[in-house]
């Protein structure tokens, strides 16, 4: 179901430009579609396409049917165009990552879980700009019988994901595979630190290989970062455990491998007090540390949602820290190539309000940063959006869609005014997809100086 709002602007945060003018920024919302269709998981995954389309996953839930993988394709009017509700042999099946290759296909992974044995595999899917499901393809490797797909990526026609198998003495690998073309097993790889659960979580390509990385450690303590390179042809050919004790099974929250075969990760672990920081690790080649930042507000908890890479090399980092109160407030890092901090925000929104951005996302556009998540007021809760300039501070703030809590999974900017946000929007205990696209529109009001 398409819903267009009324034309309501909404004046946002303004900043004087000279002293003989105001510039203002009126925030409109050009569209917003949500679906209809109920869904019974948190997990949601967008991406936009070369035509500025939006394809969203996810999962469905269907009375006496259960649960089936949902892809929808909203295009660059806001038009549901099409969404393919895929069941795997009458299995519970769950969408969780997506990637669109230069084709504008579009690579889908997830689990299929069969009931009967209670058996989670890989589900893999590539689908067509036009909504065909081209091949599918579910992988259930080893002797273990819960296969978990994580994160998934495409290179020269293949297809490579990573996620976490169970083993022969039930705990947990890192799996890594490889569809060729045709969408057949070419191989599949795993990473066992013996004694210890390892979860794959992320995936990242370059031209001289693949790097994975995720966490290792026991049910209770000493989890760390692992991070594991293969070749092209499946060949473990490295692999690296952070020095730093990660948080209780956690994994790197985002990943950028860059083309030189350098790898930087973010994510939290634990500090000698006892509270959690935001950490930034950035690996060469061959996985040995360049460099690692971390980043502590004051002794709260910190964490590290999301980064993007800019121009110049810069990383500019958005997530929370939880203040003594348990408000959450939004925390937005900037750190140079080679690991120093430029700055450090802590951006809030007015008294009372908290910041509830554990579903977050953050795109950047000629070194200005878009980040949006969830705020919550005495009014309600709503998507939250800010725009920064390139030292930190706020040049608009958008707050909407009021009674959703919505989970962001991904921030696309279209051009210097227009920027889309989607997610999922949760109200009731019911979840919809939810695409919305902002417009900005600038003013100057002149000032009198006679």
């Amino acid at each position: 179901m398409k819903t267009i709002l009324p034309p309501a602007l909404l004046l946002c945060i303004l900043y004087a430009s000279t002293a003989s003018a105001q510039v203002f920024f009126n925030i409109n919302e050009e569209w917003n579609t949500q679906n209809s269709t109920i869904n019974n998981f948190d997990q949601v995954d967008s991406q936009m396409d070369s035509n500025r389309g939006v394809v969203t996953v996810g999962n469905e839930f269907i009375v006496d049917e259960g649960s089936n993988a949902l892809i929808q394709y909203i295009d660059n009017q806001g038009t549901l165009l099409w969404e393919v509700s895929y069941d795997y042999q009458g299995h519970d099946d769950y969408a969780s990552s997506v990637f669109i290759d230069d084709q504008d296909n579009i690579h889908v992974s997830g689990v299929a879980y069969d009931p009967e044995s209670q058996d989670y595999d890989f589900l893999i899917l590539k689908i067509n700009s036009s909504g065909q499901v081209l091949n599918a393809i579910t992988i259930d490797h080893g002797s273990g019988k819960n296969n978990y797909a994580a994160d998934i990526q495409s290179r020269n026609g293949n297809v490579y994901v990573t996620g976490t198998v169970e083993n022969s003495i039930s705990d947990y690998d890192m799996l890594t595979i490889c569809l060729n073309s045709s969408y057949q097993l070419s191989w599949a790889s795993t990473y066992d630190n013996i004694g210890s659960y390892d979860i794959g979580a992320k995936i990242g390509l370059y031209s001289g290989g693949i790097v994975v990385s995720g966490g290792s450690g026991t049910a209770f303590d000493n989890w760390k970062f692992a991070t594991v390179k293969y070749n092209y042809n499946g060949a473990q050919t490295g692999a690296i455990q952070s020095a730093n004790g990660a948080a209780q099974f956690s994994t790197p929250n985002s990943m950028i491998t860059h083309e030189d075969g350098s790898t930087t990760i973010l994510g939290q672990i634990t500090n000698g007090q006892g509270d959690l920081d935001v950490t930034v690790i950035k690996l060469d080649e061959d996985l040995s540390t360049i460099w690692q930042y971390d980043y502590d507000y004051q002794g709260m908890d910190d964490f590290g949602t999301t980064f993007v890479l800019e121009s110049n090399g810069d990383y500019t980092i958005s997530g929370w820290f939880t203040e003594p109160t348990g408000q959450e407030k939004l925390l937005l890092l900037k750190v140079t190539s080679s690991g120093s901090l430029i700055y450090a925000k802590q951006i809030t929104a007015g008294a009372g309000i908290t910041n509830n951005l554990k579903g977050m996302a953050i795109g950047t556009h000629l070194g200005e940063v878009y980040v949006g998540g969830v705020l919550e007021t005495v009014e309600g809760k709503g998507v939250a959006v800010y725009k920064t300039k390139t030292d930190g501070s706020v040049i608009w703030s958008y707050f909407g869609e009021l009674n959703n809590d919505f989970r962001v999974s991904s921030i696309n900017i279209v051009d210097s005014t227009n920027v889309k946000i989607s997610g999922l929007a949760v109200q009731d205990g019911y979840s919809k997809y939810l695409t919305l696209e902002l417009k900005t529109l600038m003013r100057e009001n002149l000032i009198s100086t006679g």
